[in-house]
């Protein structure tokens, strides 16, 4: 059985002894003389599978439809990506992956077979797209062959897609709609608290206020900036202002920004700024759980919530808690024991505008 491993809390002699699940047990049955095989998670797996929901949900039918691997790998891909981003309000979407990245997700780098672009591109890519437009509720537009680097080789493959009825084609909407886009309370509403705090920095900075909810908020990606985002925009921020020498124009320096997220690629495999700013991220977060373990904590329960419900579970907390003295009330103040980024955004010389 195939086992998911993890270090425990128990040690003996100083040594952290290892657990393991079985991620799914097997029983041979045979019922009034026919034989079965019975699969079935161990109990243990459902501390896992609770969370499953908001990363990979995914509908059996449509999956069970596809008949190639590497086309429910890319419907995955695909599909998760258009949920997170459809709740910024976008329909049409765009992501670009570098190929020999793909080749490693479908877990192909090994075949010959796969070496050459045009074999990768005829017997992989456009199969599994042609199997996900017919039967899923994501339709992939375009792909668009990319070349990086100065070569001739295609590096990278960007996918524009949308969502739809399965078997019918959507209208391609441009994604371009975002600069005269202005979110209204509802929108932000939906936002969580590290997001929202994101979203002024950004909007503080002079970037529009639709590019900041529709093009870059949906674009922070990778498991350490989760519930953080507001860490990742101000590195972000901070990086940006080192090198560029437009930051005495607000207006040029907000478009110079925008410019360079989208165009760098600063998510690009290839690229090491992103790793760079995810590692000073994953610092900081090591800072703020020796310094403010409280507010470490309590930005793990505002990623699952919008900022709204984490306003309303604050509040609670304080009602179920005894009545604290007029020093211990000053620390419980809900803003102060979320944020945790105060000291970082003073060395950045940036600040949270007034929302």
């Amino acid at each position: 059985n195939t086992q998911i491993k993890f270090p425990s809390n128990v040690k003996v002699d100083g040594i952290r002894l290892k657990g393991y699940i079985n991620l799914c047990s097997v029983m041979p049955e045979e019922i009034n003389g026919e034989k079965y095989l019975s699969f079935g998670f161990d109990p243990f797996m459902s501390q896992f599978l609770f969370g499953l929901t908001k990363y990979v949900l995914t509908y059996r039918p449509e999956v069970n439809r596809l008949k190639s691997g590497y086309s429910i790998r890319l419907f995955q891909m695909l599909k998760g990506l258009a949920r997170k981003k459809a709740k910024f309000g976008a329909t049409t979407f765009r992501e670009v992956y570098n190929v020999d990245h793909l080749r490693y997700l479908f877990e192909i780098e090994e075949a010959k077979t796969y070496k050459e672009f045009k074999n990768f591109n005829r017997l992989i890519i456009k199969k599994a797209v042609t199997e996900i437009n017919a039967n899923t509720t994501i339709r992939v537009v375009e792909v668009n062959k990319m070349r990086r680097g100065g070569g001739r080789a295609v590096t990278h493959l960007e996918f524009v897609f949308t969502e739809q009825q399965p078997m019918e084609q959507l209208k391609y909407l441009n994604p371009k709609n975002s600069k005269d886009f202005i979110p209204n309370e509802d929108d932000l509403n939906i936002l969580t608290r590290a997001e929202y705090q994101a979203y002024l920095l950004l909007t503080g900075f002079g970037v529009k206020e639709g590019i900041a909810y529709r093009r870059i908020l949906p674009e922070i990606k990778g498991s350490e900036s989760e519930g953080f985002e507001d860490y990742f925009i101000g590195f972000c921020l901070d990086h940006f202002k080192k090198w560029s020498n437009t930051i005495n124009n607000t207006e040029k320096a907000a478009a110079t920004f925008v410019n360079w997220w989208t165009k760098r690629n600063i998510f690009d495999t290839t690229s090491d700024v992103g790793s760079k700013i995810n590692e000073q991220v994953i610092k900081e977060k090591k800072n703020l759980a020796k310094k403010n373990k409280t507010a470490y904590d309590n930005r793990f329960v505002a990623r699952e919530m919008t900022r709204l419900e984490f306003a309303v579970w604050w509040r609670e907390q304080e009602a179920d808690s005894p009545t604290p003295s007029k020093k211990a009330k000053s620390t419980m103040d809900e803003k102060s024991n979320f944020e945790g980024i105060s000291d970082i955004l003073a060395n950045m010389n940036l600040s949270f505008p007034d929302s």
